[in-house]
């Protein structure tokens, strides 16, 4: 679905998630899955992280195709889920998502700084450092358009840095 997603192949992308979601969904089919991590990871847990990458994955799309109630609506379920089996990365990477749909296309700069602080501080705390040049970017504009120049020119500076960091 991701790939045909970014192919834009956006109907086969539909059908193919919305297949996948009806699977994951379905708790007598934790039995079921591939589960080649089943010594470290258990079979209800590899069904909710299928389910959480498949409702990002469906964000992603409904974004592409601007159907933004729709995308928060799959983002949020994703997050939900990293969190009830507590992977903190991917909900900080979640939250930069809607961070982005706040910020880009709905224009709503507090909603996005909230997304994008919560963001930053799980990526902080987990170490992932390289992806915070991203969060860094829609803090900045977002203080940008609440008119707060002096945090917003500290945050884009702070995002060129990390990102020439990691290239």
């Amino acid at each position: 679905g991701f790939v045909l997603a970014r192919l834009q192949r956006v109907v086969e992308s539909f059908q193919v998630l919305t297949a996948a979601l009806r699977l994951a969904e379905d708790r007598q089919n934790e039995n079921r899955f591939w589960n080649i991590r089943r010594q470290v990871v258990k079979d209800e847990e590899f069904r909710i992280r299928a389910l959480a990458h498949i409702h990002n994955v469906l964000g992603l799309l409904m974004r592409d195709v601007d159907r933004i109630d729709e995308a928060i609506f799959h983002y949020t379920e994703s997050r939900k889920l990293w969190e009830t089996i507590g992977n903190a990365t991917n909900v900080g990477t979640i939250s930069a998502n809607l961070a982005v749909v706040y910020w880009k296309t709905l224009n709503e700069p507090d909603s996005a700084l909230l997304f994008a602080r919560k963001a930053a501080s799980i990526f902080l705390q987990e170490g992932d450092e390289n992806i915070l040049g991203g969060v860094y970017t829609i803090i900045g504009a977002s203080y940008a358009a609440k008119h707060n120049d002096s945090l917003a020119v500290v945050y884009l500076y702070n995002a060129i840095a990390l990102n020439q960091k990691y290239d």
